[in-house]
């Protein structure tokens, strides 16, 4: 029942997101410049659903630059990154494998590509939060798979609630992904009315960017400028989209 009582929230929750969207609309810039005390010169937003730029939303004169090679680095950990901090972060844990760990966060959270023009040899991320989650379970001496299960348990819902057993975008196209690639257009604007349509009629075209925004897949080492392909980015992905399969029997 759980992608029932996903999607039942999701209804519920409808006034509330309304009431968001028509603050964003309507006092966005009023707060910020609020805020600096001054007119606004820059500013940087990070964690917004492209949802909240649709229509007349203020948001729609914002730039999406997660897209853009030269910002690549900025939505995750760079290898260079996650090899400093194991480092730091294990220094007082004689016992530790280093080399393991980071064999380990580089299968379980690595992976993300946000601009479809990145060359293999400028890198994939990590999933910042993952990674933190890991080493914190290491250094508190507790295994960290199972976090992983329970990552698992927590976004099971929310696959569920984005694709369905049937329509044009299925939980098997995901299953399927996991030994291949899909060609799909991302959006950088989407509404409300749309991702909260049911997965079995809801466009491929607003699937896809939502399983890309929640971080369920990612582009591909073969995407270019004109072709975006996308794939499942690493083993917490590919477990997560393979485990609702015996859920479906029961929800749908």
């Amino acid at each position: 029942m759980a992608a029932l009582n996903d999607r039942t929230l999701l209804v519920e929750n409808k006034l509330r997101i309304d009431e968001l969207s028509a603050l964003l609309k309507a006092h966005f810039f009023a707060v910020m410049k609020q805020a600096c005390g001054s007119s606004v010169a820059k500013y940087w937003l990070t964690g917004v659903l492209p949802a909240f730029r649709d229509g007349i939303s203020p948001l729609t004169a914002t730039r999406q630059i997660s897209f853009e090679k030269r910002y690549q680095s900025l939505c995750g950990l760079t290898q260079m990154d996650v090899e400093a901090i194991v480092s730091r972060a294990l220094r007082d844990c004689p016992n530790s494998d280093t080399a393991g760990t980071l064999r380990d966060l580089k299968s379980w959270y690595n992976g993300y590509k946000f601009s479809s023009t990145s060359s293999d040899s400028e890198g994939t991320v990590y999933n910042p939060q993952l990674v933190f989650v890991h080493l914190d379970s290491i250094i508190s001496g507790t295994t960290p798979s199972s976090y992983i299960d329970e990552a698992n348990a927590v976004h099971n819902a929310t696959v569920l609630s984005a694709v369905g057993e049937t329509g044009l975008v299925t939980i098997h196209d995901l299953v399927h992904m996991i030994s291949s690639e899909a060609a799909a257009y991302i959006m950088t604007e989407l509404s409300f009315p749309e991702l909260m349509q049911d997965p079995e009629i809801r466009s491929e075209d607003v699937t896809w960017p939502l399983l890309y925004y929640l971080g369920i897949v990612a582009f591909s080492s073969d995407s270019s400028e004109e072709t975006k392909s996308l794939c499942i980015p690493n083993g917490t992905m590919r477990r997560l989209v393979s485990s609702p399969m015996p859920l479906l029997r029961e929800c749908y």
